[in-house]
């Protein structure tokens, strides 16, 4: 499914962080961005986001009827063709989607098995 973004008004021009305002997803209301300099651009989960719902936003990203990629890299000013990835963390646990990797299911899976592992190692460090 294609996700879809409009610029907020909430930005400051002098901030490397830029904020849009998603359109399509119930717990996602507004998305925080970063610009690295390789064309990986750094998703900010908000507050009260579901996993798997934000997996499936950054997903549609790269869909062709998505509107995201143009208006990021409008905002930061750089061509879309430089959009290479996007980058997150949730709860500790770092992922990576491209147009390559962009399986939901898959990328959820991936996120589940690293987070037990954390779970499991916060659980152990107890004793």
């Amino acid at each position: 499914m294609p996700s879809f973004v409009t610029l907020s008004s909430r930005n400051d021009k002098k901030s490397d962080t830029k904020v849009f305002d998603v359109w399509n997803y119930d717990s996602l209301e507004d998305i925080e961005v970063q610009m690295s300099n390789n064309g990986i651009f750094i998703f900010d989960p908000p507050a009260g986001a579901k996993i798997y719902e934000f997996i499936e936003f950054v997903c549609g990203v790269f869909h062709p009827d998505s509107n995201v990629i143009f208006y990021i890299c409008d905002e930061f000013g750089v061509p879309k063709e430089s959009f290479r990835a996007v980058k997150f963390e949730f709860n500790g646990v770092t992922l990576t989607v491209s147009p390559y990797y962009r399986d939901p299911k898959k990328l959820y899976d991936k996120w589940w098995a690293e987070e037990k592992k954390l779970l499991k190692a916060k659980k152990t460090s107890f004793f």
